[in-house]
C-alpha cells in the first residue's frame, strides 16, 4: 500500500501491524514506522496472530503506543461457532489493557463484528472514554449505524471500508442512508478519523 502514499501523500496514511509473536527486529521495524509521520497508528489482529487480546505478549504494543502517542486499532469479533478462533478478539478481552492504559486511544475494528457483541461494545464504550469503533466488515444490517449512534454516540464511530476484502460501497451505503443529520454523518465519514488519527488531511 506504500504506493498509495507515494501517489498522493496528502490523502493516504497507514497503520503499522504489530505481531505479538515477532522478534526484536520486528519491534525495531515497528518503532521505525512510528517515527514516520505517515504512520498514524498501529493495528493488532489477535485472531490472525493466534494470541488472545488480553495476553501478556500485547503489553509491549501498548507501551510503544504510549511512548509514541499513537492509537491502537484491533480486529474484534463475536465468539463464533463457525470460526472458533474469533474468541481471541471478543470486545471484552480488551478490557484488561484499556483499564491499564487509559490514556491511549483505541479503536475496536468491526464494532465487535456481529449483533451478539453490541451489548459488550456499548458497555465498553461507556466505561472507556478513549474507546472508539469502526463499522468496517460484512454486517450491513439496516439500522446498525443508527443503533450504534443512539447507544454510544456518533462521536465514537469511524467509517471503515474493509478494502480490499469488501467493496467500499457496501460499508458506505449504510452510513449515507442512516437516519442521521448531515453533521453526524460527516463525523462518521471524516471528522472523527481526523481527530483519532491526529491528521488534518
Amino acid at each position: 500500500m506504500r504506493w498509495l502514499i507515494d501517489y498522493n501523500p496528502q490523502r493516504f496514511f497507514y497503520l503499522e501491524v504489530f505481531n505479538p509473536n515477532g522478534d526484536k527486529e520486528h519491534v525495531r521495524n515497528v518503532e521505525k514506522s512510528f517515527s514516520d509521520p505517515k504512520c498514524v497508528g498501529i493495528k493488532i489482529h489477535p485472531v490472525e496472530h493466534k494470541t488472545d487480546a488480553d495476553d501478556e505478549k500485547y503489553r509491549l504494543v501498548y507501551q510503544l503506543a504510549r511512548k509514541f502517542k499513537k492509537p491502537i486499532m484491533s480486529h474484534s469479533w463475536e465468539i463464533s461457532s463457525y470460526n472458533p478462533e474469533q474468541y481471541r478478539s471478543h470486545p471484552d478481552k480488551f478490557r484488561k489493557y484499556l483499564e491499564e492504559f487509559s490514556e491511549l486511544t483505541f479503536i475496536l475494528g468491526h464494532a465487535g463484528g456481529r449483533p451478539s457483541t453490541i451489548d459488550s461494545v456499548v458497555r465498553m464504550c461507556s466505561d472507556f472514554k478513549h474507546l472508539y469503533v469502526d463499522i468496517a466488515g460484512d454486517y450491513y444490517d439496516n439500522g446498525l449505524v443508527e443503533t450504534l449512534s443512539s447507544k454510544i454516540g456518533t462521536d465514537k464511530i469511524l467509517f471503515g471500508s474493509d478494502v480490499n476484502w469488501m467493496d467500499t460501497r457496501c460499508n458506505l451505503a449504510p452510513v449515507l442512508s442512516a437516519d442521521l443529520d448531515t453533521g453526524d454523518i460527516l463525523k462518521i465519514l471524516r471528522l472523527n478519523a481526523l481527530k483519532v488519527f491526529n491528521t488534518q488531511s
